[in-house]
């Protein structure tokens, strides 16, 4: 309802522009966890922590961000961006972002 409010709002630089993100029912996620053993007749879904196979190589990220703003180097909220791609699961991940790091391979 506040994106339609605000259509009409020039003052408002979003005015429209909003994400609605809907809370889905459990029966789309945490209770197809429950029932890993019966989603697939030939592979045991229970097994893929998502991360441990490939350690995250299998896995890829696309950004409408740079590179920097997900690699704050400190603890400080204040400081600019967040720590996502120093988080030991995020290491082996690509990611496609807008300005990439000569520094970092996993980055395009």
């Amino acid at each position: 309802m506040r994106a339609l409010r605000t259509v009409e709002n020039k003052s408002d630089p979003c005015g429209g522009r909003y994400i609605y993100v809907h809370d889905l029912p459990p029966r789309f996620n945490e209770d197809m966890l429950k029932q890993c053993r019966s989603l697939s007749l030939w592979t045991n879904m229970c097994k893929r922590p998502e991360w441990s196979i490939m350690g995250g190589k299998d896995h890829f990220l696309v950004a409408g961000r740079i590179t920097w703003d997900f690699r704050r180097a400190s603890d400080e909220e204040t400081d600019w961006g967040n720590k996502l791609l120093f988080l030991p699961a995020a290491k082996n991940m690509s990611m496609l972002v807008v300005e990439s790091s000569p520094w970092n391979a996993n980055d395009f």
